[in-house]
């Protein structure tokens, strides 16, 4: 339960405590944008690497040689928990939008500094807006800018959660739009930090494999027809080598 309430703890203090950094780091975007992204980039990796100390996770990451330096791409992984985000951004590279619900967009000062991230909200109730806010990612990774998404649109409730559940197949429009290579995401056992027992933050060992990077071009006219189903196989095969190789460890 301690460690529950220093995570609220200390996250409530670094939005409150930091917001006067928002107002300059909106300031530095109006000279600099790019400027702007970087620091963003690095003060909320430092901010989620101490929440994981607090909360006692320790990532096992895999596959970061597969993380472009340079490039704007597609990441998509599957969806376990809450926390699937701070396991993974803490390995960016360059700065990189996630794909949110829009009920985050309401939550005051959270919200700015979803939007220094380069974030895109999405209603998941409005086909319309949906549509819009799949344009705006691909508009920012056509800028420069990666985008992260977890296209299962909700945390996977399958009994095992190894296997993802079916991906939402507009969610990956974004490729055809920038025209750019996406990375699969396979993320493991983050639903036991939190999720399966709420409201208690335990500690865990999570694991994240960053998988190749696959260039739609390259890819079959069936395979880039169902590529949603082709990413979704990438990673379920790669959760299952992950679950192998801790049996055999």
């Amino acid at each position: 339960m301690i460690r529950s309430i220093l995570v609220l703890l200390f996250f409530i203090l670094f939005f409150l405590g930091f917001f006067p950094v928002v107002l300059l780091l909106y300031l530095i975007r109006c000279f600099s944008p790019d400027l702007e992204r970087r620091i963003t980039l690095r003060i909320i990796q430092a901010f989620l690497s101490f929440e994981l100390i607090v909360s006692g996770t320790t990532v096992i990451p895999s596959g970061l040689e597969n993380i472009p330096e340079k490039e704007a791409v597609l990441f998509v992984g599957n969806h376990r928990s809450d926390f699937d985000a701070l396991v993974t951004y803490k390995y960016m590279k360059q700065p990189t939008g996630y794909v949110a619900k829009i009920e985050l967009s309401r939550i005051p000062i959270m919200a700015q500094w979803m939007d220094l991230l380069e974030c895109v909200f999405m209603d998941r109730k409005n086909v319309r807006e949906g549509v819009k806010a799949i344009s705006d990612a691909a508009e920012k990774v056509k800028k420069g800018i990666s985008i992260f998404i977890f296209p299962e649109g909700t945390r996977n409730h399958n009994e095992d959660r190894d296997i993802p559940m079916e991906f939402h197949k507009g969610s990956l429009k974004i490729v055809q739009k920038a025209e750019c290579r996406i990375v699969p995401v396979a993320i493991q056992d983050t639903e036991k930090i939190f999720e399966e027992h709420v409201p208690y933050i335990t500690a865990q060992t999570v694991k994240v494999r960053f998988c190749e990077p696959v260039d739609p071009q390259t890819l079959t006219k069936e395979q880039q027809k169902n590529l949603s189903g082709y990413i979704r196989e990438i990673i379920a095969d790669e959760l299952q080598k992950m679950r192998q190789e801790d049996i055999t460890a």
